[in-house]
Order: C-alpha cells, then structure tokens, then sequence
C-alpha cells in the first residue's frame, strides 16, 4: 500500500486540449491509452502537458498491454493487448493526433506483449503472449497501403515482452525466453543471431550517439560497438527500471516514455536512471505491484 500510495504521490498533469491544423504544430509527443477513460492521451513533452484525448471505439473493450510504434508525421499504430475477458486480442488501429481520430485495421493475431516497429511502409511485430502466460514464436507484419497482414518466418525461440528498434534497416529482437539479440532481415525473412546475454534482454532498446544498447531483466546494460551490432560488452546498470508502454521520445538527453501505471518516466542516458515524474491518471488499481516492481521503485 505504501508504494501504491507513492506512485499517486507524483504530480498529476494538467490537460489543454488542443486542436492540430498542421503537421509543424504537432508537438514532440507520446501516447498511450488510459485504462481509466479508454482514450488515448497525448502528452506534449515540451510543455510538460495532457494536449489531446483521443476516444476509442466503445466495441473495442481494451483495457491494457497493447503496444504502440511512430508511423510517419502524426500517426501511430496501436496493437494487441488484454480484452476484459482477460483474453488476448489482435485489435489493430491506426491513431492520429492531427485528427484526432483512431481507425480500425484489420485484425491481426491475438498477442500482448510485444512491440510493434515500422520500416519502409511496414509494421513488424515478434513473439508475444497469448493470455494468460503462453510465450509465441510467431511473427508477422502489416502493410499499411494495403491493410492486411502477411505472416513471416518465426522468431528461433517463444518470446514475450518482445523488443525491437531499427538499424541499418534490419530490425533487432530481444524478448524474455529468447536469450540472444537476433537480428531479423526483412530482404532475406531470416534471422541472425548476434549476442547472447545470461538474462534475457527484455526491458528495452535504445540507440544514443551511434550505439546500440539493450537492457537485461538483471538490469545490466550492454551496449555495441559504435556503428556496429556484431560486437557487444557490458556497458553499466540501470536503476529504477519501468514497463515501458507507449512510443518512445528524445528530448533534452533523456528518453520520455508511459508506464504501464499511466507515468511519464524519464531516462537519463547519462546516469542510466529511469525515474517516475508525474502521473496521467489513477490507474494503479488495476494493478497488483508484485514484490519485484517494489523493490525495483525503491531505486527511483
């Protein structure tokens, strides 16, 4: 009870609604949808601001676990998550913050658990859950001019809490159960294997001054050479780590990104810190902070 009061403790942000009649007026932003409201929410990162709610279909049921990627300019591509039935679903939709408007796609597989990427006209996404606890190989990826789905080859391993980011148009996969970093080439559908860690590097990827760096689930940060994946060490720990579960901004030399408690948090790429900074809303009741999530908040 007393973390759960904490995270309540943070500041919650202030809402100005506004209205986009540009692409140069959309401000650096995240999104993310609130459990709370079944909206999305788009956060200005500059003024420190809730500027938009976007509703969603009513039919839809979401609830949380979906995962969101950047598209071009203002879109953003929401998919999967935990319906209240507690099942997995496949819900794809297409968000836009200069509209203000969210449109279904066609239906993929149903997963949660795993981050979406785009390249060149495409949308990836790798392993995944099936709900409750049901770790997937499969993988697949969507055309965005044509809304439809298209199966790829499997990733080697069942991963969930599956990662990825883009370099050098190939796209890397790390995720919990699949222990290496593989690199998947869309040209060849194949995967390579480039790093194996001994704890899964599930948390997060992320690309700082011409290296790549991956987080394991012990903490560990390792990072590549600059300009090269073939070749990893050690980097630092991280402290304060967060379920990350919305599009990832840069700004100022920390990375912005939603929790899954409906926080702004903040990396310090500098101090490989991630620490809590306000709240969006009061979903912390749908949640149960299991022993590990309290030990780890005690470091932010």
């Amino acid at each position: 009870m007393a973390n759960r009061n904490r995270y309540k403790s943070l500041p919650l942000l202030e809402e100005e609604q506004s209205k986009f009649d540009s692409i140069s007026e959309i401000p650096l932003h995240l999104c993310t949808m609130s459990i709370d409201s079944k909206e999305f929410l788009v956060y200005n990162v500059e003024n420190n601001k809730i500027c938009a709610k976007i509703p969603t279909p009513v039919s839809l049921n979401l609830m949380t676990q979906g995962f969101l990627c950047q598209l071009n300019g203002s879109q953003l591509f929401y998919l999967g998550g935990i319906s209240k039935t507690d099942k997995s679903v496949g819900i794809c939709l297409l968000i836009d913050i200069k509209n203000l408007s969210v449109e279904k796609l066609q239906t993929g597989r149903a997963r949660c658990f795993a981050t979406p990427v785009y390249l060149e006209k495409f949308v990836y996404v790798f392993g995944g859950r099936r709900f409750p606890n049901n770790p997937q190989s499969f993988s697949d990826k969507f055309n965005l001019r044509k809304n439809k789905w298209k199966r790829i080859a499997n990733l080697p391993f069942p991963a969930t809490q599956t990662n990825t980011i883009v370099y050098q148009r190939k796209i890397l996969v790390s995720g919990w159960k699949l222990r290496n970093i593989w690199n998947y080439d869309p040209d060849k559908n194949s995967y390579e294997s480039l790093f194996e860690i001994d704890k899964e590097p599930w948390k997060m990827f992320y690309i700082y001054k011409d290296q790549c760096y991956v987080v394991a689930s012990d903490y560990n940060c390792y990072s590549s050479e600059k300009n090269s994946i073939q070749n990893w060490t050690f980097h630092r720990k991280v402290s304060g780590i967060c379920w990350l579960l919305s599009n990832v901004c840069f700004y100022n030399e920390v990375f912005l990104f939603f929790d899954d408690l409906s926080r702004i948090c903040k990396f310090d790429l500098n101090q490989l810190l991630i620490k809590p900074i306000a709240n969006t809303s009061d979903t912390n009741k749908y949640f149960k902070i299991n022993n590990n999530s309290q030990n780890n908040n005690k470091n932010s």
